[in-house]
């Protein structure tokens, strides 16, 4: 029996606001492989499918070696630049993207449309899609959230603006994305 080729996916993204997206990713993952069984196989990974150990594993720690683990990046981005951890400078998911360019990896970033771009971000279908991405876009209320939004405003502002600089796909909706996704994939794998 001949060796299936395969190719393990990390699913990069900020969890609060985009989990559905990542969880629309692994099912795109799982029509996938019915499509090309036995003649092309897609391993899935994501943080939410590795524990830390508690041996002094940082999240960063943690991400950034499934990234390594892995052939293909998929890097989702919206309005939520994500959590910072301790003593780092970026966030966990620009940790991830960063550890992939180092490695050379594919990756295949994604992110919502923008009021000036062709393609625009706008829930369509709010009973598919739970949360609207847009409320990531507005400063909070209370004064005291404000400053570190505003930071973390200027960092996702930077990092996507170095997205846009390489190739990246605009998406319009969770159904737009699924779409988009699914084609990148499939068009990888015949490559």
């Amino acid at each position: 029996m001949p060796l299936i080729p395969m190719r393990k996916v990390f699913v990069s993204c900020t969890t609060a606001d985009l989990w559905q997206y990542r969880e629309e990713a692994m099912q795109v993952i799982n029509e996938l492989n019915d499509e090309y069984e036995e003649r092309f196989h897609l391993g899935k990974a994501t943080m939410d499918t590795k524990l830390q150990t508690g041996r002094g594993e940082t999240p960063v720690n943690v991400s950034t070696n499934w990234v390594s683990q892995s052939d293909w990046i998929v890097l989702i981005v919206a309005w939520n630049y994500g959590s910072v951890p301790k003593g780092q400078e970026y966030s966990v998911t620009e940790c991830e993207y960063q550890q992939a360019k180092k490695e050379s990896k594919d990756c295949f970033v994604f992110i919502a449309g923008e009021t000036n771009d062709s393609v625009r971000y706008a829930r369509k279908d709010e009973g598919r899609e739970k949360v609207d991405l847009v409320d990531w876009h507005i400063l909070p209320k209370e004064e005291s959230k404000q400053k570190e939004w505003l930071e973390k405003q200027k960092k996702l502002e930077e990092f996507k603006k170095h997205l846009r600089e390489s190739h990246c796909t605009l998406f319009s909706d969770l159904e737009d994305f699924c779409k988009k996704l699914k084609d990148t994939l499939k068009s990888n794998i015949s490559e």
